[in-house]
C-alpha cells in the first residue's frame, strides 16, 4: 500500500493537477516544508554543507551559508522526480499547504 504522500507526488507529477499551477504550488510547498528541517554543518575548507535528512542524499555546499538554498531546492526536485521514476516512497513532510499531519 502507498502512502498519501506519495499518491499527492504523483498526481501531481503525472500533470493530472491543473489550473492555476495548483500542482507546482503543492509540490513547491512540499519541498519549502522538507527544507524547513535541513540540517548544516562546517566542513574542514570553512564550506557549508546543507542537507535534508528525510531525502537521502539530497544536498548541497557552498562557500557561503545563504547560497545552498537554491542548489538544495534544485537537489530536493531532482530527488522527487528520480524517486517518483524508480516507483519509491516519499516520505512524509509533517507540515505541507499548512495543513498539518498528526503524530509526525
Amino acid at each position: 500500500m502507498r502512502h498519501k504522500a506519495y499518491e499527492h507526488a504523483c498526481y501531481i507529477w503525472c500533470g493530472e493537477a491543473t489550473g492555476h499551477g495548483k500542482g507546482v504550488r503543492m509540490l513547491t510547498e512540499y519541498i519549502q516544508a522538507a527544507m524547513r528541517g535541513r540540517t548544516f554543518e562546517v566542513r574542514p575548507d570553512g564550506a557549508f554543507c546543507v542537507e535534508i535528512p528525510s531525502f537521502w542524499g539530497a544536498y548541497a555546499h557552498a562557500k557561503r551559508l545563504e547560497t545552498c538554498g537554491t542548489p538544495l531546492h534544485e537537489a530536493a526536485e531532482g530527488w522527487i522526480v528520480l524517486g517518483l521514476h524508480f516507483g519509491d516512497l516519499l516520505p512524509v513532510v509533517r507540515q505541507v499547504l499548512g495543513l498539518a499531519i498528526p503524530g509526525l
